[in-house]
């Protein structure tokens, strides 16, 4: 292990934060491949499929701002517990609503207002747990590595555990994960003491935070970037079980074991890039690591558009999950370390929230396009989508540096 990791891992607060955020992780790719083939074998619509991907993110939209100022309010690692309880007792529920889709979209919106709250504490209390850049650089790129680690085996887990016990136990293992990773958070040394006080009415908070975000033209600039990178991503995301059951299934593998073969794939790509990624951010400038993940990206979708060899498409997966890696921790590093601590939370829920609702409308708008003009057309769109969003980060982002550090928030926000 290099040294830098070795001493961030000697710090008891982080070790903590990891494995509360490991554990977190491993129930997520449980859930996710649960409630797809929950609701597939139930509907077998693409519509659902996406309805339901995108009840999840349009709470981002909604309650991320309202999340951002909780952030700076509230203490965050209570708030993080709370949050986790809440979502251990809703997703246990899931199995039982289904047969009522309204219900079950009414339960999945509350477990990610539930969870838009989770991250942006999770988000914003890291960089107190750390002492500098560096290490909030290390951070991030270990828990990367952990990420997809933890998903490269979660959905071969998920998708056995769904075959071989039902959606109801996979489900019961996602809520003890969410239990788990709320006990594991309560050793943490109570922050609270760093977050600032309230000082101003909810709507001022709000405005302050918005424009000390506007003003800041790295975030702007990478907001841009990312955005158009995740739309390519998300467009086909809600298809790839719909794929797999009409393309790939006839080659002796069901669709909920090729969804978790192509889960895994993503997870070893996302491994691979976060190893690579301490490295070329010494070399390269941010810029470039996201037009080499839009490179990655393009590759992995038009595969999709014109293939079905499970192999080929397995490979493809791997680039996908470099490419997510070189897009997102290079941009959320920059955002945490250019907000300063009274402001943190409100970026990076301004942040979240312009990223997530776009992501939203690729997924809804990927949904209905698969199911009116076919899939592989929604590929070859995303592929073409993925190719133009990485010219952007090369005009835009190439001549930004690196990083970006604000003098403290009274003396460098705008008025």
């Amino acid at each position: 292990m290099p040294a830098r990791q070795s001493q961030l891992l000697r710090n008891s607060d982080f070790r903590w934060y990891f494995g509360s955020r490991t554990i977190s992780l491993l129930g997520d790719s449980i859930h996710y491949i649960a409630l797809m083939s929950l609701i597939y074998q139930q509907t077998r619509s693409p519509l659902v499929l996406g309805g339901a991907l995108v009840t999840i993110q349009s709470s981002q939209i909604l309650f991320d701002l309202f999340s951002g100022v909780a952030a700076d309010r509230w203490n965050r690692k209570w708030t993080m517990i709370a949050c986790d309880a809440y979502r251990a007792a809703a997703v246990i529920a899931i199995p039982f609503v289904l047969p009522s889709t309204g219900l079950l979209f009414l339960l999945l919106f509350s477990m990610a207002c539930a969870e838009s709250f989770y991250n942006l504490a999770r988000a914003s209390l890291l960089p107190d747990l750390l002492q500098g850049e560096q290490q909030l650089v290390q951070a991030n790129a270990l828990l990367q590595a952990a990420t997809t680690m933890v998903m490269t085996a979660g959905p071969l887990v998920a998708a056995a555990v769904v075959v071989s016990y039902g959606t109801t136990t996979a489900f019961l293992l996602d809520g003890c994960s969410f239990l788990l990773a709320g006990l594991l958070i309560l050793p943490l040394k109570d922050r609270q003491a760093r977050i600032a006080r309230l000082r101003a009415g909810l709507i001022k908070e709000l405005a302050d935070g918005y424009r000390y975000f506007i003003h800041q033209p790295r975030i702007v600039g990478v907001v841009v970037t990312t955005s158009l990178l995740l739309s390519a991503l998300f467009l086909p995301m809600s298809l790839k079980i719909v794929f797999a059951d009409q393309f790939i299934s006839g080659q002796g593998v069901d669709a909920t074991s090729v969804l978790g073969y192509l889960s895994t794939a993503s997870g070893l790509g996302g491994v691979f890039g976060a190893a690579l990624l301490p490295k070329l951010t010494r070399q390269w400038g941010v810029w470039k690591i996201i037009v080499l993940g839009a490179a990655c990206a393009s590759i992995e979708l038009f595969c999709f558009s014109v293939a079905s060899n499970l192999s080929l498409l397995l490979v493809a997966t791997l680039l996908s999950g470099c490419a997510f890696t070189f897009v997102t921790v290079p941009a959320m590093t920059l955002v945490q370390l250019t907000a300063c601590n009274e402001m943190r939370g409100k970026v990076l829920a301004l942040y979240s929230m312009l990223l997530s609702g776009i992501t939203t409308l690729a997924v809804l708008g990927g949904g209905l396009a698969g199911s009116t003009i076919g899939l592989r057309p929604v590929y070859l769109f995303a592929a073409l989508l993925c190719l133009g969003a990485g010219y952007a980060a090369f005009i835009l982002l190439r001549h930004l540096p690196a990083a970006a550090y604000p003098s403290p928030c009274s003396t460098n926000t705008p008025q």
